[in-house]
């Protein structure tokens, strides 16, 4: 998968959202990360009561691609739109910040950023120490 199928990973993002556990939120919520290799790795969003223990389904990607050895992305692919949480970016930043990140709607309209328009100042190694 040379060229990012926008459409293709956004369809995996929603598919993802069938399986999302959300009962408190009602928000079921997708999430498609395509890798430098052209693998993907795609999970729905996990609502706990204390919504502190909950996990974003575009950490529920990531951290499924990083446990599998992944390390370079190319996009990301949210369903239904919604930009992923501070947290999530920071995380995805932590993995190189040309990433494309990709939201639609139900109704169809697509918009597309990098991280570093969602993520100006990214903390990184060279703010440690």
């Amino acid at each position: 998968m040379s060229e990012i199928d926008t459409l293709a990973l956004l369809q995996r993002a929603k598919d993802s959202a069938e399986w999302a556990y959300a009962p408190y939120s009602n928000e079921p919520k997708g999430a498609a990360l395509l890798c430098s290799d052209g693998s993907i790795y795609a999970s729905g969003n996990v609502e706990f009561a204390t919504f502190s223990g909950s996990v974003c389904a575009e950490l529920a990607a990531l951290t499924q691609a990083i446990s599998e050895g992944k390390r370079q992305f190319k996009a990301l692919a949210i369903f239904p739109y919604r930009y992923p949480c501070g947290t999530c970016r920071q995380f995805l930043s932590e993995f190189g910040l040309d990433v494309q990140v990709i939201t639609a709607c139900a109704n169809g309209d697509i918009e597309s950023k990098f991280l570093p328009e969602l993520l100006p100042h990214s903390f990184d190694k060279s703010n440690i120490g």
